[in-house]
């Protein structure tokens, strides 16, 4: 099973090393992406992980912004990363992300078998439960803003947040600040969903990015816009399908329909499917123009 894992790492090696960077360029200490930001900015915040904070829907609509976020740098950085997904793909969630890219490569490495993991086929039982909870996410935004209730209640979301265990755990790891500052129940968790029940035990180890993220989510809709004007990304060739669904267990966010076709909601441009298909059947490039033949 650990040299299965190995393999998919191999496969698709490029995409997993830019992960890797990732890590260095949006995570403290190190936050290196970060610190050219402000350092052109001239900015005297502290460089880390919060500068890229992903609930910016959350401060925009209930008008209460982080200490530690320069508001106006995360926002370009949300509607830049939006941008991007509806040009060529969520390659920022396939491709750099830290969060999703930690919980997958750990259901990667581990050597559970598929029959003890979580996957829905119907993509749109999958699309629906994303959105659902994105949906949830704005509304207690708007209510917040609206002051139907306290700011307490958004500002524990920290507490539940990857990004912000992930960057304690490397400041303690590596030094340079503080670790986590309360070992709480939210903490632990959000620990047991992201890693454990969304990165071990759900097939393809993106359960955090299909359900919890609102920068995935909003890329997911941009990227889904975007297909109807031409943009590039993963597309398949039904011809040369042969109907094998490895493509299914490949996908670590379930996009894959029963018939091959991709649900653009849910797709980050991985190329997982690109490289695990031997016949060829999906390409990344821009989609073609539908011509309809004469009747």
């Amino acid at each position: 099973m650990k040299l299965k894992g190995l393999k998919v790492f191999n496969r698709n090696r490029w995409r997993y090393l830019s992960i890797f960077a990732g890590f260095f360029l949006f995570v403290a200490p190190f936050a290196l992406f970060t610190r050219g930001v402000y350092l052109l900015m001239g900015s005297d915040l502290v460089a880390s992980v919060h500068t890229f904070c992903y609930r910016m829907p959350l401060i925009w609509l209930s008008q209460q912004a982080p200490f530690l976020v320069d508001y106006w740098t995360a926002t370009y950085f949300f509607i830049g990363v939006v941008i991007i997904a509806a040009i060529v793909s969520p390659l920022f969630c396939g491709w750099l992300c830290p969060i999703g890219g930690l919980s997958e490569g750990l259901s990667r490495l581990v050597p559970i078998p598929d029959r003890f993991r979580l996957f829905i086929r119907d993509t749109k039982v999958t699309a629906g439960l994303r959105y659902g909870f994105f949906a949830g996410f704005l509304v207690v935004a708007a209510l917040i803003g609206y002051k139907a209730v306290t700011y307490q209640f958004g500002g524990v979301s920290c507490r539940y947040c990857g990004q912000y265990i992930m960057q304690s755990a490397s400041y303690a790891l590596f030094g340079g600040g503080p670790s986590i500052e309360l070992w709480n129940a939210g903490v632990f968790l959000t620990i047991f969903s992201w890693l454990i029940i969304g990165g071990l035990f759900f097939q393809g180890g993106r359960g955090w990015c299909l359900f919890f993220c609102p920068l995935g989510a909003a890329s997911g809709i941009a990227y889904k816009v975007g297909h109807f004007a031409r943009n590039y990304g993963v597309q398949f060739e039904k011809t040369k399908c042969r109907d094998c669904k490895r493509c299914h267990t490949r996908c670590p966010m379930w996009a894959i329909r029963e018939d091959g076709t991709i649900e653009k909601l849910l797709c980050i441009g991985c190329t997982e499917c690109v490289k695990s298909c031997t016949f060829k059947a999906y390409h990344y490039e821009r989609r073609k123009k539908i011509v309809k033949k004469p009747e």
